[in-house]
């Protein structure tokens, strides 16, 4: 019966099929091993966005996640190197296992309260003073402790810090410093509009969103030319200007100008 259908005999069917599963068995240990060869990616992107509210082992994890996606869609033959498409796709991953992470956090009412406000103060401040003002000034305007603004900074900053039991006097808790780190104020704004920008990008499909990040450089070192998209996802570079169209003209809807509006107000 398997003979008549496919026009091949049944021994020699056999034979095909264990060819065919040699073929893939070779296949899977190769993607393997170029896995395993460049984890190293995954620890560069990695050490990127410690914290940020996943622990270190969590963010290799979710990085070795968009490595094998990477050496799956690959294509040596496009021209394209390899380390530029996987750390594009490793951070893909990364973020958007980070977006989900703060979506679940729950601050409480009265830190985003006084988060709110110091970040009012802190834009207020700014203009009057035409540079960034001190922990000390914005303290002073809202009539709160250094301490409780340098503490709140340092939320905005690490994520993880919500964690931390809430002490007796209803203030966050302890936080460790961090002299490695950079300013309060740049990471401030810098986390918001992160924060931002993946929620927009977030309502694209996965392709449209790795188009528009490789387009314009988005998380990445540089942008890239149609051309250069095109080769990344094997296709023309018409075909990835007209994901590129579809991608913007979604981005320009009112839903997202309300998400992007949130960083002007």
């Amino acid at each position: 019966q398997i003979e008549s259908k496919v026009g091949i005999k049944a021994d020699d069917l056999e034979v095909v099929w264990e060819k065919i599963r040699k073929i893939q068995g070779f296949i899977n240990e190769a993607k393997r091993e170029f896995t395993v060869r460049n984890l190293r990616l995954v620890v560069i992107v990695a050490k990127a966005y410690k914290g940020r509210g996943l622990s270190f082992p969590d963010l290799i994890q979710e990085g070795n996640i968009g490595l094998m996606k990477a050496v799956d869609k690959f294509e040596y033959k496009r021209g394209f190197k390899f380390s530029t498409y996987a750390t594009c796709w490793i951070r893909h991953s990364v973020i958007r296992a980070l977006a989900d992470k703060v979506n679940i956090i729950r601050i409480p009412a009265h830190v985003t309260e006084l988060r709110n406000r110091i970040k009012m103060t802190f834009r207020e401040l700014a203009q009057i003073f035409c540079r960034k003002p001190t922990s000390e000034e914005i303290a002073e305007e809202i009539g709160v402790s250094i301490k409780k603004v340098e503490k709140v900074f340092k939320l905005i900053q690490d994520p993880i810090s919500l964690q931390t039991p809430v002490g007796e006097d209803d203030e966050l808790g302890d936080f460790v410093e961090d002299k490695k780190s950079s300013s309060p104020y740049s990471s401030m704004e810098e986390k918001e509009i992160s924060v931002y920008i993946q929620k927009v990008l977030g309502t694209l499909s996965s392709k449209e969103e790795m188009v528009i990040r490789i387009r314009f450089g988005i998380g990445l070192n540089s942008s890239h030319t149609l051309e250069e998209t095109g080769r990344q996802f094997s296709v023309t570079r018409e075909r990835i200007r007209q994901i590129e169209v579809k991608a913007l003209k979604k981005l320009n809807h009112a839903s997202r100008r309300r998400i992007l509006k949130n960083l002007i107000h």
